[in-house]
């Protein structure tokens, strides 16, 4: 099934799928691209099918390894702390020439329980935090 982009009555496409206009779906997708992670796990790399990474910086430092912007244009990735953080950091660490928010910076101000941030692909060298 990878790679599948199935709609029940007669859709059914192998590989790469683009759709142009709009989609309307009544109900909810299910997402499968759920972690947890914690400083055991640091540093962590974020694959292609991960969207939603939950972090729990208590224990100490957390670095995430985004991926290259340009791989994955207009794509979202959600970031969520799920403790406090205290005295540790969370490091959203760029690749290559990559920038976040325009700036070469890597350290977020994730600090507090429950605070989140997305970020989205300008299809070219950078990541916008939103």
């Amino acid at each position: 099934m990878a790679n599948e982009f199935i709609i029940k009555n007669g859709f059914h496409s192998k590989g790469d799928s683009q759709v142009t206009g709009s989609i309307s779906i009544s109900g909810s997708l299910l997402n499968t691209g759920t972690v947890s992670i914690d400083d055991g796990d640091s540093p962590y790399t974020i694959t292609g099918t991960q969207q939603f990474i939950l972090i729990d910086p208590s224990g100490g430092d957390v670095t995430i390894n985004l991926p290259i912007a340009a791989t994955y244009p207009g794509r979202e990735i959600r970031l969520k702390l799920t403790q406090d953080s205290g005295a540790n950091t969370v490091t959203l660490q760029r690749q290559s020439s990559d920038t976040i928010d325009g700036e070469i910076a890597d350290e977020t101000s994730l600090e507090g329980q429950y605070e989140a941030i997305s970020i989205v692909s300008n299809g070219g060298t950078g990541w916008f935090i939103f």
